[in-house]
C-alpha cells in the first residue's frame, strides 16, 4: 500500500444535530382474517439519527452520511421521514 492509502483522512463533522425520536407508527396483522380480540395495536418506534431536514409536515433523520471530503456536499443513507403528527417525543442527544 502507498503512504497515501495508509494516511488517515480528515473527518468533517456533520452540521446537523443528532436526535432521538420516539414516534407512533401504524401496524398490521399478517393474517387475512382477524378477530376483534387480535386486532393489532400501534407500534411505538425509537429512531436515532442526524436531523437533516425539518419541514412543516415532517422531520427527516439520516442514519448514515458521507461528504467524501467536501464539507459542502453531503450524501445520506437510511433516511426515514417521520410526520410531526406521529412524534411522541424528540430529544437532541
Amino acid at each position: 500500500m502507498s503512504e497515501e492509502e495508509n494516511s488517515p483522512r480528515s473527518v468533517v463533522p456533520p452540521p446537523w444535530p443528532f436526535v432521538e425520536v420516539i414516534w407512533e407508527d401504524s401496524s398490521s396483522n399478517q393474517a387475512s382474517w382477524t378477530s376483534e380480540d387480535e386486532l393489532p395495536d400501534e407500534a411505538i418506534i425509537v429512531s436515532r439519527g442526524w436531523l437533516v431536514k425539518k419541514t412543516k409536515r415532517s422531520v427527516k433523520l439520516a442514519a448514515s452520511m458521507a461528504n467524501w471530503g467536501d464539507p459542502k456536499k453531503w450524501e445520506f443513507g437510511e433516511v426515514v421521514t417521520i410526520p410531526h403528527s406521529a412524534i411522541i417525543k424528540q430529544t437532541q442527544l
